[in-house]
């Protein structure tokens, strides 16, 4: 059997604050600054004592977006099936 795993992550900016949503809800909201560490790169972040750390998993589908999604868009995402249309 297959035990996989899957979650759908949103991360948000309006140069303010930054959103994390997992699976359509919100989960994180933190002041935004370049300096937040845990985005440097797709699948890479590092912690505040500058140790850096790999994910260990896949990850599939990334988009990008133009405008600031809202937290209405995240859900319409998650639930569509097919996000990469929007």
């Amino acid at each position: 059997s297959d035990d996989t795993i899957y979650h759908h992550y949103v991360i948000t900016t309006d140069g303010t604050n930054v959103r994390i949503y997992q699976d359509g809800t919100l989960k994180l909201t933190s002041a935004y600054t370049w300096n937040l560490g845990w985005f440097d790169q797709i699948g890479r972040y590092t912690t505040t004592n500058n140790t850096a750390n790999v994910w260990n998993g896949h990850i599939d589908e990334i988009g990008c977006w133009t405008k600031t999604l809202s937290g209405t868009d995240v859900t319409d995402l998650y639930n569509s099936g097919n996000w990469l249309s929007y």
